[in-house]
């Protein structure tokens, strides 16, 4: 399967349908949208609010319009295709409910007039209120991140943030309804001390450490708080606490290089930054929590990456010492491509897709074959099938393709060797000093293609659905063989590019926010669900499947 490499347009929040019409495709080449944007609560219009319809097969293509006073909107002159949709307004979240779906998708034919489009956006609302340290004093400058409560510890979820004024102070706003945790952190000891004196002694003390309202440090022990549509929540005020804090000191083999400490415990992942002395390359993190970590460090040399050195760290109940880290250049590599079946050409804006392991097993952000929000390593594809790629030595790294907008070709990786050596199941390493062989690709244009239906509890086209295509357990290593799509408006969608063999098939709402599928744990609760196909070559099939509820 082909990655789609997505370039964000626009930061808006999705909308929802509650009903729409659709008049017969006519002979014009262009096609149109008609539709109105309410309030969910009132049902009043709201004015000002912005319609995106993204192209998918073209990156950088986009129609957009600002509804009227009466809430209306119209978008004419529309090529006919595939498009993903948002709404944005300040002061308005997407709908998030069962009744009324998320309609991110859908699909015009030549001349189709699509009208009666209803979105509803709900007003957001706000919490305050104020940190206190363990004497009771209002502290400046804390962190605050909202995370939103959902179930499963394989869901990553964006976070709101904010951080507390001169008194102690502070505002999170343009939250969506919901329920949230709230965490205070705040960082008094990460100033960086480049001074090492030989006589220091390890000491275990105590520092302030991110906490949970209404004071707790572990996440399953936090109280939720609950935030009505336009509502105001109050006097969420709670002390920061201290805990046993660690020390870690270490040298760079780069003076003045940025190292970055980020912690690989639970789904909210938290980072630390720091300069290495100028002079020593000696670098300090205080206030470290104990837990599992990756160091990280790199320069720049005139706006490019310069050398980097990542290494896993894991820190007890005492202070580590002498962690040091080796920084490596960039190992460039060389690649070339070539599809099986004679005869056919590269296809345009084709990209070879590295991604690391390391930041999918982190708690950062979830990598996946057709939604990306970090793609790692890009390398461009020429015309003759040859690419360049950088990486990191040390780093693991999953090898896929890809292309700028929306793929449709049944092309998929066949196999990919370097020194012929498979790097498919075990991923790529690059060490250091540079690779003297080639990574050989080989495509083949003879992929399968599934069309998806999905219909609800309602037994009614379910708009807005994430259909994910997992392949079988002894293939899950390799990203590329993962597929997923979203539903339009008549609950359709397709993968093509499917590498022979069986795969396991799973419909979920929107609503039930992201997943992380390549944890196993995170799928065992819709495994009883799970709709299994096995494909062929070149083959073509059609599948029904019921939405999933959130467990």
């Amino acid at each position: 399967m082909r990655l789609q490499i997505a370039i964000a347009l626009s930061s808006a929040s999705f909308f929802t349908v509650c009903a729409f019409s659709q008049t017969p495709a006519k002979e014009a080449e262009f096609a149109s949208v008609k539709g109105k944007v309410v309030n969910s609560l009132t049902g009043d219009p709201i004015g000002k609010a912005a319609v995106i319809l993204h192209r998918a097969q073209a990156i950088g293509s986009a129609y957009g319009a600002l509804t009227e006073v009466d809430g209306s909107f119209a978008l004419a002159n529309l090529e006919s295709g595939a498009y993903s949709i948002s709404v944005e307004r300040t002061g308005y979240a997407a709908v998030q409910n069962k009744r009324h779906r998320n309609l991110a998708n859908m699909t015009l034919a030549p001349g189709q007039e699509l009208a009666g489009l209803e979105f509803q956006l709900v007003p957001t609302g706000v919490i305050t209120g104020r940190i206190l340290d363990a004497n009771g004093e209002l502290v400046t400058h804390a962190s605050l991140q909202l995370i939103p409560v959902k179930a499963g510890s394989s869901r990553r979820e964006a976070s709101l943030y904010a951080t507390t004024n001169d008194l102690g102070e502070y505002r999170l706003f343009n939250v969506p309804p919901g329920r949230y945790y709230v965490k205070a952190s705040v960082f008094e000891q990460m100033n960086v001390s480049w001074q090492r004196p030989a006589s220091a002694k390890s000491s275990v003390s105590e520092g302030y450490v991110p906490t949970y309202y209404p004071g707790t440090l572990a996440e399953d022990r936090a109280m939720s708080v609950l935030v009505k549509p336009g509502g105001v929540l109050q006097g969420v005020d709670f002390a920061i606490l201290r805990a046993r804090v660690m020390r870690v000191r270490g040298r760079v083999a780069a003076p003045g290089a940025s190292v970055i400490l980020v912690t690989l415990s639970g789904n909210q992942g938290v980072y630390r930054d720091a300069m290495a002395d100028p002079a020593t390359g000696a670098f300090e993190f205080s206030g470290v929590t104990p837990g599992s970590y990756t160091l990280s460090a790199g320069t720049a040399i005139g706006g490019k990456p310069g050398l980097e050195g990542t290494r896993a760290v894991e820190i007890g109940d005492s202070d580590m010492d002498d962690v040091n880290l080796v920084l490596y250049p960039p190992v460039e590599i060389q690649g070339r491509i070539r599809i099986e079946e004679s005869g056919r050409k590269i296809p345009n804006n084709l990209m070879v897709v590295l991604a690391r392991r390391d930041s999918r097993a982190s708690g950062g952000a979830s990598f996946t074959p057709h939604q990306t929000s970090s793609v790692g390593n890009l390398g461009q594809v020429d015309p003759d099938g040859s690419f360049v790629l950088q990486g990191t030595h040390g780093a693991r790294y999953d090898l896929m393709i890809g292309s700028l907008g929306m793929s449709s070709d049944n092309t998929y990786i066949k196999s990919a060797t370097l020194g012929g050596i498979d790097v498919l199941g075990d991923g790529l390493e690059f060490p250091a000093g540079g690779l003297p062989v080639t990574l050989d690709i080989i495509l083949s244009g003879k992929g399968a293609s599934v069309d998806c239906v999905v219909t609800s509890e309602q037994n009614e086209p379910a708009a807005g659905a994430r259909v994910i295509l997992i392949p079988d357990r002894s293939r899950r290593a390799r990203l590329d063989l993962y597929g997923e799509c979203k539903t339009d408006q008549l609950g359709q969608c397709s993968v093509a590019g499917v590498a022979p063999g069986s795969y396991s098939l799973y419909a979920f709402d929107e609503d039930s926010g992201p997943l992380d599928y390549h944890a196993s744990e995170a799928l065992a609760p819709y495994e009883k669900s799970e709709k299994v196909i096995t494909v062929k070559q070149q083959e073509y099939q059609k599948v029904r499947l019921d939405l999933l509820q959130e467990q």
